[in-house]
C-alpha cells in the first residue's frame, strides 16, 4: 500500500485497500516528516535504542536507503536508479 506523496499520508480511497485485501487499521500510523529528533530517555528504555540517538520516521524504502547511505543534510545527494511504483 503506498502512501499519498502529496500529502504523505495514507490514502483515503477505500478503493486502495480493497485492491489489496488489507484494511486500513492494519497499518501503523503515520508522523510527520522530520530531521532526526533524539529519542526520549523512555522510549530507549523499552526499546533499547540509546537515548540522544537520532531517529527517523519514514513510510518507504528509498528514504530508508537514503538515511542508510548517510543523506541526512540538504547538502548531499543519492541518486539512486530503481524502479518505484506510483499511482
Amino acid at each position: 500500500m503506498a502512501i499519498d506523496h502529496d500529502t504523505a499520508a495514507w490514502p483515503d480511497d477505500p478503493h486502495r485497500y480493497a485492491a489489496t485485501g488489507m484494511p486500513r487499521d492494519m497499518l501503523f500510523d503515520l508522523v510527520p516528516r522530520a530531521a532526526g529528533s533524539a529519542g526520549d530517555p523512555e522510549a530507549a528504555g523499552a526499546t533499547g535504542i540509546p537515548a540522544g540517538l537520532p531517529v527517523y520516521a519514514t513510510a518507504n524504502d528509498k528514504a530508508v536507503e537514503a538515511l542508510g547511505s548517510g543523506l541526512d543534510d540538504d547538502g548531499t545527494v543519492l541518486l539512486s536508479l530503481a524502479p518505484t511504483s506510483r499511482p
